[in-house]
């Protein structure tokens, strides 16, 4: 006669799919392994933890590009705006290079 009912099976076999059960591995130098332990260390967790949620968070947050690329792109929109009236010979007036600066910041 069995101590425990089948509910308990139930629950013993749904706990089982919460564990972490796939492995992945990866070759540190020196180095680096030492960092990654004084890190983990410093943060009063185990090294696997640790380095699974920094794996975790950085596959979870969206990837919004370099923030340099944009700034160099701005930057040169506003040089192609201002530039483009100078072969001409013409005055670049100043409510024009408020304009282009205004749509190159957006």
């Amino acid at each position: 006669m069995p101590l425990l009912g089948p509910e308990h099976d139930s629950k013993k076999a749904s706990s089982k799919t919460a564990f972490r059960n796939t492995t992945r591995c990866l070759k540190l130098t020196r180095d680096e392994a030492q960092l990654l332990d004084e890190v983990a260390t410093a943060r009063g967790v185990p090294r696997s933890e640790w380095m699974r949620d920094v794996i975790l968070r950085e596959l979870r947050t969206p990837d919004a590009g370099d923030p340099v690329f944009a700034e160099i792109l701005c930057v040169r929109l506003l040089l192609v705006n201002v530039l483009c009236h100078s072969p001409r010979g013409s005055d670049y007036p100043p409510k024009v290079l408020i304009s282009s600066w205004t749509k190159s910041a957006e």
